[in-house]
């Protein structure tokens, strides 16, 4: 198979040769939008679009035409204010939405409905544990065998679910902004990733960390910014469903 990556602000094509499926019978893209410190990414398909995470400093603007009139699932890695807060936004223009989070949503979400359903592609392969520290309790996500969105969760816990990655993924984004605090060296060996894409602010916030940035190096890992770059967009071509 296939894809493409392409942004806003430059052209960058790149072809990836790869034995492994998304396991869609439709092109999609997968979108990690430019908000600044925070998280949005988006999956979207003709008739449909779904979010990881729906948060940042900045509301990404084209979303609400790529996704207009079209059913929306919103996913939640954790309930951070910089991963949840555009949603009651969104969801003032977006009817057709619902959430699905397996843990107590705050009060202001708790008015849209829970999803009923969730696409079999996007496997949950860790809860992390449920206790004060919303980085540790975060859900990580694994987006076909392409894609692994491991929210803010922390080196102490991707050492629990490394090993419950399917086959070898391709795109990491990167664990807290590319905080320092995760994306452990163990994890890139393990997930064999060609690069990672960094949701953050490095001229506020110091995202990503320069020890991050070496370790990507170390396993020839390329970073893609979106502070640099602004929105990222990752083209999938069509390919047989494998349910």
């Amino acid at each position: 198979m296939t894809f493409k990556i392409f942004h806003s602000q430059l052209l960058l094509i790149l072809v990836l040769f790869c034995p492994v499926t998304l396991g869609l019978n439709e092109k999609s893209l997968f979108v990690v939008w430019n908000v600044g410190q925070g998280l949005w990414t988006t999956v979207v398909f003709e008739g449909h679009c779904i979010h990881i995470d729906m948060g940042g400093e900045v509301y990404p603007k084209p979303v609400d035409t790529i996704c207009k009139d079209k059913p929306n699932q919103i996913f939640l890695t954790h309930v951070d204010f910089d991963h949840i807060n555009f949603i009651r936004r969104f969801s003032f223009t977006h009817r057709d939405i619902c959430i699905n989070f397996p843990r107590v949503l705050p009060s202001p979400l708790r008015r849209i409905p829970k999803c009923s359903s969730r696409p079999k592609w996007i496997q949950t392969i860790h809860f992390g544990p449920e206790n004060h520290d919303r980085n540790q309790s975060s859900l990580v996500y694994q987006i076909g065998n392409l894609v692994l969105v491991p929210g803010d969760s922390p080196k102490k816990e991707e050492k629990k679910w490394l090993h419950k990655i399917q086959g070898s993924v391709k795109i990491l984004v990167a664990g807290h902004h590319g905080s320092n605090t995760s994306t452990h060296k163990a994890l890139l060996q393990k997930s064999q990733v060609k690069m990672a894409i960094i949701s953050a602010r490095k001229k506020r916030y110091g995202h990503p960390h320069f020890q991050v940035l070496k370790r990507l190096k170390k396993q020839r890992v390329s970073p893609l910014s979106s502070e640099t770059l602004g929105h990222i967009f990752i083209e999938f071509s069509k390919i047989d469903r494998r349910d």
